[in-house]
């Protein structure tokens, strides 16, 4: 989201990298690869320490948010391809 501005280095380096992966799964297409953009939640970590209430509902340690996205890429199909998820495989619009 980006409701409030700012974080230009951040936001810039998100763009470039949700646009590598577009593009490199239409690439890897062609030889039956699935390419996947993943959105971890909000994960308890230094960077999003400043930005979240302590034990406030829906921020997930690290263990269990690397453990939901592996669960999203070992399920993904060929038809999964170039799609951005969330750690519960729900579609996020580009």
């Amino acid at each position: 989201d980006n409701s409030i501005g700012g974080w230009y280095a951040y936001r810039s380096a998100k763009a470039g990298q949700n646009q590598f992966l577009k593009t490199l799964s239409l690439e890897h297409k062609r030889h039956g690869l699935v390419v996947l953009s993943l959105h971890p939640g909000t994960v308890a970590t230094g960077l999003s320490a400043p930005f979240r209430k302590p034990d406030a509902p829906g921020v997930f340690t690290a263990e269990y948010s690397a453990e939901m996205l592996v669960k999203v890429f070992m399920e993904a199909t060929v038809e999964d391809n170039g799609g951005f998820y969330d750690y519960a495989k729900k579609p996020i619009v580009w």
